[in-house]
């Protein structure tokens, strides 16, 4: 989709509904300022849609039930294997809740993002998993991961044993 700088017309249109009034320098210089912004979506827009292969097979996994996760630590559990060797060939992780795992419920903290799953691993994932690493799951994290207490998580706080 094309986006298009705004005319001085449309520009003096939109600052006036919001009870603004523009001098034509004001305009000249707001467009100014736009105009390098509307010139690298433009390059954007221009970009290819594909997305990276997905390289290492995986379920979605499952939402971890509280009897399993008693300090409320786990968002979401899965495993994903990675190559049959490398520098973490047997080694476990578990991903932040902030890293794009294709397949697997990303929710980042925030009930905004309830429900996104991404389609593309995070360039993390796919270098944990060609040096043989085991993905075993993503941990709560904070609300946009905004805050450092363990507590702002949609999903309920994380209790440190």
């Amino acid at each position: 989709m094309t986006v298009r700088l705004p005319t001085p017309a449309q520009l003096e249109d939109v600052a006036a509904k919001v009870g603004l009034s523009l001098s034509k320098p004001d305009v000249d210089s707001f467009l100014a300022l736009l105009k390098p912004l509307i010139d690298s979506y433009q390059v954007v827009d221009q970009m290819s849609d594909e997305l990276p292969v997905v390289k290492y097979p995986r379920t979605p996994g499952y939402r971890v039930p509280a009897a399993e996760n008693p300090h409320n630590a786990w968002y979401y559990k899965t495993t994903v294997k990675g190559a049959p060797t490398g520098k973490l060939f047997g080694k476990t992780v578990a991903l932040k809740d902030n890293v794009m795992l294709a397949g697997v419920p990303m929710m980042n903290g925030a009930s905004t993002l309830e429900g996104f799953v991404p389609e593309m691993d995070a360039t993390i994932v796919t270098r944990l998993l060609d040096a043989g690493a085991v993905i075993l799951g993503k941990a709560h994290c904070e609300y946009f991961c905004l805050s450092g207490g363990s507590h702002t998580s949609a999903a309920g706080p994380v209790h440190n044993p």
